[in-house]
């Protein structure tokens, strides 16, 4: 099995129109990738092979509304490592 390892940085993002490119950066995830919470799971479960670190930064430079919006994909994001622990390792870094 592989290491792999990603950073989600939503530092500069100013709207809720930057979090999804943010998290495709991130996650280097394809062109075509939807930018949802059904896409965000669909994506998250195809890198289920290998160890995925994977490490969150600049939600504290964030307005509170948007970070309360990051609460739902940070759902998805914790159930993949809940229901996957041994391909991923998430860690929050601010």
């Amino acid at each position: 099995m592989e290491t792999y390892y990603f950073t989600i940085d939503f530092a500069g993002v100013k709207d809720y129109d930057g979090i999804y490119p943010a998290i495709k950066k991130g996650l280097e995830l394809p062109d075509y990738w939807g930018e949802n919470l059904d896409a965000l799971w669909d994506g998250l479960r195809e890198m289920v092979c290998d160890d995925n670190r994977i490490e969150i930064r600049g939600v504290k430079t964030l307005s509170k509304s948007l970070q309360d919006y990051l609460e739902e994909i940070f759902m998805v994001i914790k159930e993949a490592e809940k229901r996957y622990p041994e391909y991923y390792h998430i860690t929050f870094v601010d």
